[in-house]
């Protein structure tokens, strides 16, 4: 396939020979990379080559969005993107549900060490999120034919931050008919029907919404506290349940994950301005709403914090400027006009040359 010939001449380059000779033994690589596209193809190679997971921090969500979709280009479907809330923090309804599945999900799949690449922006980083110990130690699981106290897990669904409905129509709501319980995770697309016999789990089910069919049939459900991966919820609306939220995302990540970063001097300014701009977007909402017993601290980190981060972690900082005294790996693609660094456009383009019985030279330098 295309897409494998244009990995494959990333991967046989001498920019990523260099790269991963330093990825044995330093701590810090500085690349040089001006396009996002040729990134990409050097993340996606170091995944292949070396099949060491990868974390992406971009400066801001387009960028972000379209990094990750490059990623699942040559990476396919196990690439997260982890989004941020941003100021829908501070939105009267909470963050969306979008939103909190999301980064539920991205929790979910780093608890279970199940992703090549990790995609995320400046300002996700500053927001906090649960200790993964909390996380795992409340977590619920679900198998058919296990024994669950029926009770107890039907108050701990509320104690997570779910609310009892008649009917379930929308994510965070669970019903409880009987032995049945219908749950609607944030993370899921349709919610599930678990059917107990006494405190057996008789059976999993996925069902549709509107017509209450059931679509799939599951033999195992991981159910993770809404509170995860932060606030779910209006801030006023948090109880004594919700988990604490004193972590940043990299608590999820193991040490020896590379952290890929798209310019590290612009990454950290841009956490230094959202540190800012979310200090006054709190002050304001404390002062229209007096959120009592609330503190900017509950829900951020700082500047400082994610600094000193980057200061211990490996990482890779792909600038696009150059210094004197420092070694770079140039890696780069030239764009072209046509498909202005979108990748799927240039395969489409390349696949019109090659079905015309005429060679194409890609060259990378």
């Amino acid at each position: 396939m295309l897409r494998n010939k244009l990995l494959r001449a990333m991967q046989q380059s001498e920019q990523m020979q260099q790269l991963h000779a330093q990825l044995k033994d330093v701590r810090e690589i500085h690349a040089s990379s001006h396009n996002l596209a040729a990134s990409a193809l050097a993340v996606s190679a170091i995944v292949k080559d070396s099949g060491q997971k990868v974390v992406c921090v971009l400066e801001n969500e387009v960028e972000a969005k379209a990094f990750h979709n490059d990623l699942i280009e040559f990476l396919n479907n196990d690439v997260l993107y982890y989004p941020a809330f941003g100021t829908d923090l501070w939105r009267e309804l909470g963050p969306t549900s979008a939103q909190i599945g999301r980064r539920i999900s991205c929790v979910s799949s780093l608890l279970r060490n199940d992703f090549s690449c990790l995609v995320l922006t400046a300002d996700a980083l500053l927001e906090k999120v649960a200790d993964p110990n909390d996380v795992e130690l409340y977590k619920l699981e679900l198998k058919v034919g296990d024994s669950t106290p029926f009770d107890q897990f039907v108050r701990q669904l509320v104690e997570m931050g779910y609310v009892r409905e008649d009917r379930v129509d929308a994510p965070g709501e669970v019903c409880v008919r009987g032995g049945i319980v219908d749950l609607f995770m944030f993370e899921e697309q349709s919610p599930f029907r678990v059917e107990f016999f006494g405190d057996e789990v008789e059976s999993i089910r996925r069902f549709d919404v509107e017509t209450q069919r059931s679509i799939e049939q599951c033999n195992y459900l991981q159910i993770l506290p809404l509170g995860s991966a932060g606030p779910y919820a209006p801030i006023d609306e948090r109880t004594e349940f919700d988990l604490p939220l004193h972590n940043t995302i990299f608590d999820f990540i193991p040490t020896d994950v590379r952290i890929w970063l798209q310019n590290k001097m612009l990454i950290l300014s841009r956490v230094e301005a959202f540190e800012r701009e979310a200090s006054i977007r709190f002050e304001n909402v404390d002062s229209e709403h007096r959120l009592d017993h609330v503190s900017f601290a509950e829900f951020y980190t700082g500047y400082k914090v994610i600094e000193k981060i980057f200061q211990h972690r490996l990482i890779i900082d792909a600038n696009f400027f150059s210094r004197d005294n420092q070694e770079r790996i140039q890696i780069d693609i030239t764009e072209n006009a046509h498909f202005g660094g979108d990748l799927k456009l240039f395969r489409h383009e390349l696949d019109q040359v090659l079905t015309k019985d005429k060679n194409a030279f890609i060259s990378i330098a």
